[in-house]
């Protein structure tokens, strides 16, 4: 197959995981983000240096960095309600232990290539 070098602009992942209920045990979660794609190398390099050199007084400097690139959402609830896309719900989703980290990952990885399974 050919490669097709013509990419959008915006990425959609899913993130999927696990996070500890009342009663300790794992509960699993998934849903859907879209963000600005980083379309080249240097895009990363650039997302990965605000990153590094952000104000040594930002306590969340991966949140900040995603917070500037996530657009939109698909299947963040609250309870039994869907929870409808703002700076602040994203900042409070991703201010969960290990969220930020998990959402960072994920999103490197789908902005580029990737092996095939």
């Amino acid at each position: 197959m050919a490669l097709n070098i013509v990419v959008s602009p915006s990425v959609r992942f899913k993130v999927t995981g696990t996070i500890a209920g009342e009663d300790g045990r794992d509960v699993p979660f998934d849903f859907w983000l879209t963000a600005d794609r980083l379309k080249d190398t240097a895009d990363v390099q650039a997302y990965l240096d605000e990153i590094k050199d952000s104000d040594p007084s930002a306590r969340t400097p991966v949140t900040d960095a995603l917070a500037k690139r996530v657009t939109g959402w698909d299947g963040v609830k609250s309870g039994a309600d869907v929870l409808p896309f703002a700076d602040a719900s994203l900042r409070a989703m991703l201010n969960l232990p290990g969220m930020a980290l998990l959402v960072h990952s994920r999103y490197l990885r789908e902005c580029g290539a990737k092996e095939k399974n």
